[in-house]
This record gives C-alpha cells, structure tokens and sequence, in this order.
C-alpha cells in the first residue's frame, strides 16, 4: 500500500512539472504584452522558439511605458530599427546572475556588445535587472526596468 501512494504522489508531481520555452512565458505574462508583440512583427518570435539557447533581457511593460508615445510609435513603424532594438536585448548563449556579476560585457544578437556590472544587484547598461534566472527550456530570462538600446538608436528614441 506505501509503494501504490508512493508511485501515486510521483506520478502527479511529474505532471505538475511544466517546462516552458522563453516565448511561451514571455506569453504568458500579461507584463510582457509589448516585447512580445514586438518580437512577433519583427518575426524574431520564430527564432526564439525554434533555436537557443538564448539569454533574454526582457523589458517589461512599464519600461516601454517611460519612452515618449511618439518615439515609441515611431519605433513600433519602423521594422529594421525594432528588429535592431530587440535583438540587442538577446544574447546567444545562457547567463545565469552568478555568471553575469563575473563579466563586464556581453555580445547581442545585434553583434554589439553590452555591459554588465554589479551595483546593489544587476545593471545591464542603464537598466536594473528586477527579476532573474527565470530558466526556460531553451534559454534564460532576466526581467529589465529599462529598454536597452543600440548607440545608433539610442539618439532617435
């Protein structure tokens, strides 16, 4: 009788296990309404949920909320400068925060680099990470109170 309880309490743990890919979190989470539209325009929603592993600097919605309407609408028009904007906010490979306090810069998708320091927790240039290590099963995501973005759009928006 131990053994059929036993097998039973596993079996229903193991079905409560959910393993979610960056795309479907990011979905998932009503904050994240803007990145994820986003990365569906631009099309870069395909490639996050066929390849990885990635690290995603996710701005939430509020951190869309402080740029200006009209520079954010004119972003949101202008499909190479987005695509350029969001894939400065992914990076191949995975970061944890232990890894992350250890190094100074890292490389986007953009091919720019990025830099990261320690200062009363993460800042990836000017945006603190609220939340990290949110593993996903191909990648990682860290949560930003800022949108990053490239130096030659950081003038325009």
């Amino acid at each position: 009788m131990d053994t059929r309880i036993s097998n039973e309490i596993t079996i229903h743990l193991n079905r409560d296990i959910q393993v979610e890919d960056i795309i479907k979190f990011l979905k998932s989470d009503t904050n994240f309404y803007t990145f994820v539209q986003m990365l569906k325009l631009t099309r870069l929603i395909d490639k996050l949920y066929e390849s990885g592993p990635f690290t995603v600097l996710a701005p939430n919605n509020d951190a869309f909320g402080v740029i200006p309407h009209e520079k954010l609408d004119d972003l949101l028009h202008h499909s190479n400068s987005m695509k350029e904007v969001l894939n400065y906010h992914i990076i191949p490979g995975v970061f944890d925060s232990k890894q992350l306090i250890k190094i100074s810069t890292l490389n986007t998708l953009l091919d720019q680099e990025i830099q990261v320091k320690y200062a009363d927790g993460l800042i990836i240039n000017k945006a603190r990470v609220i939340k990290s290590d949110i593993i996903a099963s191909n990648g990682i995501i860290h949560i930003i109170d800022r949108v990053l973005k490239p130096p030659e759009i950081l003038a325009a928006v």
